[in-house]
């Protein structure tokens, strides 16, 4: 395949995955049918056969490209944790949030499609900021930085969930919002936990 065709393949590609993240958000994955995603696409139903295997396959392709690019390990300032919130938080918007309604419902119910959400989305979140907690100066007894990035996901879920609800103190909540969460945070995690194994 020439360079050409391949780059014609892409676009009509990433043509049909828009078109199909536009349907799931609309009526949900269950709901949405191959032949919807055509009509919104404007192709054809084997044209969307031959890009992808089925609707989980796109679903999965969707995902896939959902992932955020992880941060540099050249980087000398790798981001704090305020700057983390931050980027994760604005890489949600509206779209993003419609289609993270279906992620979420299908990964809830779905076994495969709930270990690649945990691969492509939660794994890398968590897995950074293991590493920012990893380099606190003289952390306290007893702190594991796992649990500890671990927690700060399940807080940022807890208000992915909450815009998800469309709850209007959270939405308006900004920089604010965020700033609060990583103080919440940091002072929360400075203090030394006891009687507990981590």
């Amino acid at each position: 395949m020439s360079t050409m065709q391949e780059k014609m393949l892409a676009v009509r590609r990433q043509h049909v995955l828009d078109a199909a993240i536009t349907v799931f958000a609309a009526k949900g994955f269950r709901g949405a049918t191959i032949r919807d995603i055509a009509i919104a696409a404007g192709v054809s139903d084997g044209t969307i056969y031959n890009l992808f295997d089925n609707k989980a396959d796109l679903l999965r392709a969707i995902l896939v490209g959902a992932q955020p690019p992880d941060p540099s390990p050249d980087l000398i300032d790798p981001p704090s944790l305020p700057e983390m919130l931050r980027a994760r938080w604005a890489a949600i918007g509206p779209d993003s949030l419609a289609m993270l309604r279906v992620i979420l419902s299908e990964a809830l119910i779905d076994p495969d499609f709930r270990s690649l959400y945990q691969q492509t989305l939660l794994a890398p979140a968590i897995n950074q900021l293991t590493a920012l907690f990893s380099t606190r100066p003289s952390p306290p007894e007893k702190v594991s930085p796992a649990i500890d990035a671990r927690l700060v996901t399940a807080l940022f879920m807890g208000l992915i969930m909450l815009r998800l609800f469309e709850d209007d103190v959270i939405e308006g909540g900004g920089d604010a919002l965020l700033d609060r969460l990583a103080v919440f945070v940091e002072q929360g995690l400075s203090q030394p936990v006891t009687g507990v194994d981590p």
